[in-house]
């Protein structure tokens, strides 16, 4: 192991840290380290006079260096002859895989040369394919699903979050989202302690959070333990379920163990004491009361008691009870379920102590009404008329508590266009001493059946699946009897558009002007010479390429062949493998890749992270600057046709994806924006999104048939949240969930771990429309210029929604007012309004045209493209792995035509036409039969087969 943090006491080798005058060495992608890489062999051609001993320094993004004396000639390192000189922005030992420069002295080294070898042995889990489960009838792969290797929605806590209904630690279960004031006491929060216990205190934290969060609330409420209280030695974690023992003792020198299992499938926890006694109640930030009766089965039914009236737990004819609080915001009733009958019951206004002198087992808790706050006048008539109780939805809910469900072993397979998923379950067992026994049933993701519900995915999806009436945060939870589900879900089609070059009418002759400049000025942002390792990676391969290359048919051919050549070379530094960094969520021992970026310690650019904190060790925008990367690369490989060079750094752009492997969630359908799991909302879930759409489509070219199949698995659960987040408003209405911003004509925003943003409403006369704004995680549709593949995704699955929101966010935010904003802003809402069309599409490009800026990012040149050709009727969505030379449409001949190189072997261009018959022709030989639009008259994919070499492809298009 590298002697770690020994500074030099050299005085030279401080100085050598900062020499600029030095000879230099940056790897390239032919000879450049990687995390397996243990040796470094190093020649040195020395200066006549040279010193025997010559400091050379290893550098690395995180701004660490490393000394070694060596002497002239060739010598062969390890990571334990370097002395760290200066440790940089994060503390570890020295890495080869990490380096991104050496450098020797200039007054004793002429040149320096550098090779790499060695392999320490370590395979990650993405570095091999698992073993298939089997085979499904129809011969597709049937493959482990997400539980390998699988932090879920569990990783980077101190303590477990993101239940079904309510948040959870390790004293509670708490919900933020039903009070309607923002005060420390408004949120409802229910107990569970062992009286007296001693040790770490629990506090009221209250924070202002427009800038941590920008959920559009004035305060954010948070309970949370003293740091003492986590220690991840004390807990057990897998992709679905947490279990947490801790010790407490109390007053009288005696020690109890306490445990919380909690299912992130589950409706509730279940708690485990042996301490004779255990304290269940409500209490607002810590404080007591709130509580106004319970009511208990016996066999005259059931029984009501309030605060200080005795009970008598012999008449418990069932195993629960259901305890009710309630003010003037409503009421969550939570139900108990006892192992073991109690032998003593004491009900006070401060909450229910449950005694049983031999310890009082196992409890399950839980809000029998899902998400639903009832209004305090239903309960108090409850009250006086225990008979008017729901003693039904009471008896159903009970077998989601008892048949707990816990761990999920999930299987998948692809074939005929959908991903096909198994989850098999396993439950907690459950004896109890009424001898109370129910059968399992295993839930689907809520996010499913709501979008089977509202018709985001097909009925066919699901079978064998029924709704239990029991709303989730996240959808309605529906369940199939037995121990297994299996639902499907459709790959989302994820159409490309490569605008085709159209001569622009004289009112858009402006944004031509723009578009060319915008296109001009591509020459500041590609080298000619091959890029070394950054931080900024996504600048490498996504904002100044991704964009230009989808505009690229409105660039001369001369320019196209030159924006080919440095664009490719621009792409090596994001290649690099240097700018990806292990990393280990210190809960579950999870390993993912992530960007360098996230190296930035205490004082990044982009905020405050406390090193020394298990889930404070960096940015947490994974899903944006991975996804970012991930469809550059792709966008490079399609464009450029550089699937040459992407195949030779497979195995990095496959690391980039093991965070969506690690980080998946059962109920998400997918990492979120944090590395946390939370789904709050802005570019960051898209841009994940955009991300697996580039790696499914790499994966088809260069993956393995597991790859290929994971691509399909990972991008198909992405698009169930993204598909049905714009319209999920409707659902939160539907299942009466209240939160703590203001409720109107609401911009609807999708979900989070505690609703944050999801009913924001923005105000023109208050808000500026920066990222300190609600609107932000409300409004944006992005990430950086938005991305076709994402758009088409809302087309497809959402439409109806889409126009509703960007029709509000019109009505709320006039042109002139947003167009302030800069493009990472502006740009996703002009694309929206293309593509929805009519008096939307004029209103995108006014939007533009009131920024007034001459030039933009190459990445928002295509938005620019996609309003110039809008009215061609050909669009091109895929041609891999040939090359588009040049596309172009002549309305006068209503005939579009473009030069594709087949490359060596060939390739298949898919092309949609809106207008019907189509006449077809390759190289001026007519191919086939006019091609016409689908009986429903929507447009009809067709493929054009390209043999070897270059070829020209012609389509009349008469008038629509």
């Amino acid at each position: 192991m590298a002697k770690a943090y020994r500074i030099v006491l050299l005085a030279f080798a401080g100085l050598f840290c900062s020499r600029a005058w030095a000879v230099e060495w940056t790897p390239t992608l032919e000879n450049t380290p990687n995390l397996h890489t243990t040796t470094l062999t190093i020649t040195l051609n020395a200066k006549p006079g040279a010193a025997q001993a010559i400091p050379v320094e290893l550098h690395n993004l995180a701004e660490s260096v490393w000394t070694a004396n060596v002497s002239a000639g060739q010598s062969t390192l390890s990571p334990e002859d370097f002395e760290c000189t200066a440790p940089g922005k994060i503390k570890e030992d020295l890495v080869f895989g990490y380096v991104t420069k050496i450098t020797a002295p200039d007054n004793d080294v002429a040149s320096m040369k550098v090779a790499w070898a060695g392999d320490d042995g370590v395979r990650y889990p993405w570095e091999s394919d698992p073993a298939p489960v089997g085979k499904e009838d129809g011969g597709a792969t049937i493959w482990p699903g997400l539980h390998r290797n699988n932090a879920g929605h569990f990783s980077w806590r101190y303590e477990p979050n993101g239940l079904l209904t309510d948040s959870v630690s390790f004293d509670g279960i708490a919900r933020y989202y039903h009070r309607l004031a923002s005060t420390p006491d408004a949120f409802w929060q229910f107990h569970f302690v062992i009286p007296d216990a001693l040790g770490p205190g629990r506090m009221l934290a209250s924070q202002a959070n427009e800038n941590a969060h920008m959920s559009g609330r004035d305060e954010e409420v948070r309970v949370e333990a003293a740091d003492s209280v986590y220690n991840p030695k004390d807990a057990q974690v897998d992709w679905t379920s947490f279990r947490w023992t801790r010790k407490a003792r109390v007053a009288g020198g005696k020690e109890y163990t306490t445990q919380l299992r909690y299912g992130a499938m589950a409706l509730g926890v279940q708690v485990e004491t042996d301490s004779p006694e255990l304290a269940v109640g409500y209490g607002p930030a810590g404080k007591g009361g709130r509580n106004l009766f319970l009511a208990m089965p016996t066999a005259d039914g059931l029984q009501i008691a309030r605060p200080g009236e005795p009970i008598d737990p012999r008449a418990m004819s069932q195993n629960w009870l259901v305890m009710v609080d309630g003010d003037g915001a409503g009421s969550i009733p939570v139900m108990l379920i006892f192992q073991y009958r109690p032998d003593a019951l004491s009900y006070q206004a401060t909450g229910l102590t449950i005694s049983r002198a031999s310890g009082v087992g196992t409890i399950a808790i839980g809000a029998p009404f899902g998400v639903r706050v009832l209004p305090l006048e239903d309960v108090q008539r409850w009250r006086t008329a225990p008979g008017t109780i729901p003693t039904e939805e009471l008896i159903a809910f009970r077998p989601f508590l008892m048949a707990y469900p816990w761990a999920c072993r999930e299987t998948f397979s692809v074939s005929n266009g959908q991903v096909h998923i198994r989850d098999a379950m396993t439950f907690l067992p459950w004896e109890d001493d009424w001898g109370t026994q129910f059968a399992p049933s295993s839930p689907i993701p809520p996010m499913v059946a709501w979008s089977v519900h509202a018709g985001y995915l097909p009925k066919t999806s699901i079978k064998n699946i029924q709704p239990t009436g029991i709303d989730t945060r996240y959808g309605p939870y529906w369940v199939g009897k037995g121990d297994e589900v299996d639902y499907a879900l459709p790959i989302p089609r994820a159409y490309d558009n490569f605008p085709i070059r159209c001569q622009p009418p004289d009112d858009l002759a402006w944004l031509a002007t723009i578009t060319r400049t915008t296109l001009a000025g591509l020459d500041e942002f590609v080298p000619t010479e091959p890029s070394s390792p950054q931080v900024w990676t996504h600048a490498l391969t996504f904002d100044h390429t991704a964009g230009a290359w989808r505009a690229a048919n409105y660039l001369t051919p001369d320019e196209r062949a030159r924006f080919r050549t440095a664009s490719r070379q621009r792409i090596l530094g994001g290649l690099m493998p240097q700018n990806f960094r292990l990393r280990v969520d210190p809960l579950t021992g999870a390993k993912y890749m992530g960007v360098s970026f996230v190296w930035y310690g205490k004082e990044g650019p982009w905020g405050t992270f406390d090193l020394d904190r298990p889930n404070c060790t960096g940015y947490n925008d994974l899903p944006f600057w991975l996804g970012v990367n991930l469809y550059g690369i792709y966008t490079q490989a399609k464009y450029n046709a550089a699937w040459d060079l992407i195949r030779s750094q497979w195995p990095t752009v496959r690391s980039l994806v093991s965070y969506y492997e690690n980080f998946n969630s059962w109920a998400l359908m997918d990492p979120g924006s944090l590395e946390s799991g939370g789904f709050y909302h802005a570019d960051m879930p898209t841009a994940g999104y955009a991300g697996l759409v580039g790696y499914y489509y790499l994966a088809k070219q260069l993956g393995t048939p597991y790859q290929k199949d994971l691509g399909a698995y990972l991008l198909a659960r992405s698009a169930v949240p993204m598909g049905c987040k714009l319209g999920f408003r409707a659902f939160m209405e539907q299942s009466g969930i209240r939160h703590l911003e203001l409720v109107g004509k609401a911009l609807p925003a999708g979900f989070g771990e505690d609703f944050a943003v999801s009913l924001h409403t923005p105000i023109a006369e208050q808000d500026n429309w920066g990222t300190s704004d609600p609107w932000w995680e409300t409004g944006c549709l992005g990430p950086q210029s938005g991305q076709p593949e994402a758009m088409d995704l809302f087309l497809e699955r959402c439409l109806d929604d889409l126009d509703t929101f960007e029709r509000i966010f019109m009505e709320t935010c006039a042109n002139e007012q947003f167009a302030e904003n800069d493009d990472v802003r502006v740009i996703p809402h002009v694309m929206v309004r293309t593509r929805l069309g009519g008096e939307l599409r004029r209103s995108g490009a006014e939007l533009v045209q009131l920024q007034n800026r001459p030039q933009y990012l190459p990445r928002d040149a295509h938005a620019f493209a996609e309003i110039l050709s809008a009215d061609c009727p050909v669009q091109l969505i895929d041609w891999a792995p040939g090359y588009i030379e040049d596309a172009s449409w002549d309305a006068t001949a209503a005939t579009a035509r473009i030069a594709v190189d087949g490359g060596g072997n060939g390739c298949t261009v898919k092309i949609i036409s809106r207008a019907s018959p189509v006449g077809l022709a390759l190289d001026g030989t007519t191919v086939g039969e006019p091609i016409a639009i689908s009986k429903s008259g929507e447009p009809r994919p067709f493929e054009v087969a390209i043999p070897a070499g270059k070829h020209t492809i012609q389509l009349i298009c008469p008038a629509r």
